[in-house]
């Protein structure tokens, strides 16, 4: 085993370099395999044809499509709460006006809101909070993305300070 970062030959795997104090799987100058200088864009080692992908390049393409694409997952979880609040609302309207068929209509609506509010909230409140602890921000965001008229433009606008 070499450092990525000086290429030294290295005994065992030891958690730092003796040749220069880094972590010895933290550089991209040098192939781990057998020493050979690489590149940051290299992905593969020409001299051994060991695969040398660095540690951000590949933690990219490991990344689950929903922490690539934040702002798409809280649109998506936008999209499917409003989804869920018409379906919950539509559940107790039918629900109610089945097992009463006396049943006032401001009754029935004041109860769908009700019901597709809450839906809402539970949807919205843990993919949203997801999103936010992914860009390292605040839950306190949160409660201005929900309860502020046209807060929620503020969960797009946050730029992700998550490294």
């Amino acid at each position: 085993m070499f450092c990525r970062n000086c290429g030294k030959e290295l005994t065992g795997s030891p958690e730092i370099c003796p040749g220069c104090g880094a972590r010895p799987m933290r550089g991209n100058s040098f192939c781990s395999n057998c020493g050979a200088p690489t590149t940051p864009l290299t992905e593969m080692c020409v001299k051994c044809g060991v695969r040398v992908v660095g540690r951000v390049e590949a933690g990219l393409r490991e990344m689950s499509w929903f922490r690539r694409h934040l702002n798409w997952t809280a649109l998506l979880a936008l999209v499917l709460a409003i989804a869920a609040s018409f379906v919950a609302a539509f559940a107790v309207g039918f629900a109610m006006g089945y097992a009463d068929p006396y049943v006032s209509d401001e009754a029935l609506e004041g109860a769908g809101y009700v019901v597709g509010a809450l839906a809402t909230l539970a949807v919205l409140a843990p993919s949203w909070g997801w999103v936010l602890r992914r860009k390292n921000r605040s839950l306190w965001w949160l409660l201005l993305a929900l309860f502020v008229p046209l807060g929620w433009i503020a969960m797009f606008v946050l730029e992700n300070r998550s490294g």
